[in-house]
């Protein structure tokens, strides 16, 4: 989602009362908190540019909606600026790091019980075939998050057929020796509420850290006692 608004004109920018209507201190500071990037034009050249850039933040993963302000003044000024014949907003291509593929690659080919958590991000990349493939090879059954369902086929016979907030389904992933988490951050629903805390080897494939940092905190100030699991691993 892109969202273009109005702003007070450009004299105004920058803090300070100056008497303007509808003037807020900080209006692009008012939308930070609710969407990936903020976009400030200030001239009438700049539009173009900020648009483009704005489509490309919310197009690279993770997707998120963006905020394009254009002042008052610069949308009500003459311009003999030329048509716009291009714009490029073609979203970046983030490169995983091929040493920390290869140990992920070699933990899960050695891997005696390992299990696949897939979230919204595996939609998003429009990855479910290469994820059931995986799963497939592996033989690694798989649990979706709230965001994520539709990721893995609920009738596949590696499917879990259950939700993250299920606690032998956070037992069963806890037992489990490696545990590959797909497109999702482990918020507060898709951890059980911060309650999962896996006692093997997590690889994380996913665009951002934002929640992981923090999660990644929980479990390692934290030990559990070993529980049994809801259903065996297939071989």
């Amino acid at each position: 989602m892109l969202a273009i608004s109005s702003q007070i004109p450009t004299a105004g920018l920058g803090g300070g009362r100056h008497g303007y209507l509808h003037e807020l201190p900080d209006q692009s500071a008012s939308f930070r908190g609710v969407v990936k990037s903020v976009h400030t034009v200030r001239t009438q050249s700049q539009i173009p540019s900020a648009i483009a850039e704005a489509w490309k933040s919310a197009l690279t993963a993770p997707h998120g909606p963006v905020w394009v302000e254009i002042p008052q003044d610069v949308l009500l000024a003459e311009t003999s600026l030329p048509v716009v014949t291009a714009v490029d907003a073609t979203p970046e291509d983030l490169v995983p790091r091929p040493e920390l593929t290869a140990v992920a690659a070699d933990l899960l080919s050695k891997a005696s019980r390992p299990a696949i958590i897939a979230g919204g991000g595996v939609i998003r990349a429009d990855a479910s075939k290469k994820l059931r493939q995986l799963a497939e090879k592996l033989q690694a059954p798989v649990v979706t998050t709230p965001g994520g369902k539709g990721a893995f086929p609920w009738t596949h016979p590696l499917s879990l057929q259950s939700w993250l907030e299920d606690r032998h389904t956070t037992d069963f992933l806890e037992d489990a020796d490696v545990v590959l988490v797909v497109g999702s951050g482990l918020g507060e629903l898709s951890s059980n509420y911060h309650t999962f805390k896996p006692r093997g080897r997590v690889i994380r494939s996913r665009r951002t850290s934002a929640n992981w940092s923090r999660t990644t905190r929980r479990w390692e100030s934290t030990r559990t006692r070993g529980t049994g699991c809801r259903r065996c691993w297939r071989r």
